[in-house]
């Protein structure tokens, strides 16, 4: 297909492709960055052999085997997540220099010969489903000095009569089952160990700290993972974004790029724990409350990361409040005591929508409820106390003082509030 093509340096897999043939993008040396999408079921052998500029891949987890010699050569590969669909790894499959961490999961039950051979591997977790190893498996792995194995039945290996041995010289520690120690103790290939531990316990679960976020773009979070149980010997933990148009994620730091939606997601040995990620165009009104007056406005003023070509602005109860834009600002003003509710959104829809709560409200001496103080109210309180059957008032803001009780003293007290001008 692109075999050989040096000049290719991205590709992105189209939704109806579901198999990638033998040596498709082979010794495709510019090649940095491929997407395939989940529609994917197999890759042939040898598809990315030789791609040197390789430095990040998905694995869609629709696959569930990986070919012989897949990524053998990719020597800026230092990072591969293997999903948890693939249960088998070919011969040669990630024969890379450059790669220092691979996550295996519990699906996998073999590896084939040389899989991993000359890795810059210092750890390797092999999950307890896996029952035969080829030969050689992990040869020249000259940095590799930490081998756990989660079965408690020592999986299959084989050395006699093959030029590399499956772990190189032996010398790594290898971890095991603490019930296991004897039957590794004993076995072919794994009793050439010089140093082995009864330690070994197996993660059998992760958790991302949020499970859903809404970011505006340019903004960044921290998730953190969790592996339990607390005592696993590994606690490795590799992240992936489904779209990094959208949003990235080195070490659980999650960057957000563009607009749109994806998924991060935090792998320990193949098990997944996921955050559903929002990048919106948020709009900003500053505040996400305000108290008003009757017959006061109040103004905001909506922003955005990307500001829209205008806005739009509702009231969920228009005779508490009533709203407007005018010239890019939001004007709301108070129009009788109670709540309501100010959704600001864009006309064109490319915003996210903000919301206000404004609470309407009134003060002591404004027992009219036109949110001033005035010698009407003092006319109005005169006029109450004298009988005249005013009931166009408010009682409890009649109550000046606040002792309970509308008199004489709180119709003093407001007139010397108008004279004093605190009203």
């Amino acid at each position: 297909m692109f075999s050989g093509c040096y000049s290719l340096t991205t590709i992105d897999i189209p939704n109806s492709v579901t198999s990638i043939g033998q040596q498709a993008f082979y010794e495709c040396r510019s090649l940095a960055t491929v997407n395939i999408p989940n529609t994917v079921t197999n890759i042939g052998d040898e598809v990315f052999s030789g791609c040197y500029s390789l430095t990040n891949i998905n694995i869609p987890n629709s696959v569930t085997f990986i070919s012989e010699g897949t990524f053998s050569g990719c020597s800026n590969l230092t990072t591969i997540n293997i999903p948890n669909s693939v249960t088998s790894i070919g011969e040669g499959a990630f024969c890379c220099s450059g790669l220092t961490n691979i996550n295996i999961p519990n699906s996998v039950t073999s590896i084939g010969s040389y899989a991993f051979g000359g890795t810059r591997l210092t750890t390797v977790n092999i999950p307890y489903s896996v029952s035969i190893i080829g030969n050689s498996a992990f040869s020249e792995c000259f940095s590799l000095n930490e081998v756990y194995c989660y079965s408690t039945t020592p999986p299959e290996c084989n050395d006699e009569g093959y030029a590399h041995p499956t772990f190189l010289d032996y010398s790594a520690t290898l971890h095991v089952p603490a019930a296991s120690l004897a039957a590794y103790f004993t076995a072919p290939v794994w009793s050439k160990f010089e140093n082995i531990v009864g330690d070994a316990v197996a993660p059998t679960g992760i958790a991302i700290s949020r499970d859903s976020v809404e970011i505006q773009s340019g903004e960044e979070i921290e998730l953190t993972a969790t592996v339990t149980p607390a005592n696993a010997s590994c606690k490795d933990v590799t992240w992936y974004s489904t779209d990094t148009s959208v949003a990235t994620v080195e070490d659980g730091v999650v960057t957000a790029i563009g607009y749109g939606e994806c998924d991060i997601f935090a792998y320990c040995m193949g098990m997944p724990a996921v955050c559903h990620i929002t990048v919106s165009n948020r709009i900003s009104l500053g505040q996400q409350e305000a108290m008003l007056l009757p017959n006061h406005m109040l103004t905001l003023t909506p922003t955005a990361p990307v500001m829209p070509n205008d806005f739009t602005a509702t009231s969920s109860d228009p005779t508490v409040a009533a709203v407007r834009v005018m010239n890019g600002k939001v004007q709301v003003v108070g129009i009788k005591e109670g709540t309501t509710t100010i959704t600001v959104g864009s006309t064109d829809g490319t915003a996210t929508p903000a919301i206000c709560l404004v609470t309407v409200y009134t003060e002591p001496g404004d027992v009219n409820c036109d949110g001033y103080s005035t010698i009407n109210d003092v006319t109005l309180m005169i006029d109450y106390l004298l009988g005249g059957g005013s009931t166009n008032i408010k009682i409890e803001n009649a109550d000046v003082n606040g002792d309970g009780k509308v008199s004489v003293i709180d119709i003093t007290n407001l007139i010397d509030l108008l004279l004093s001008g605190d009203s």
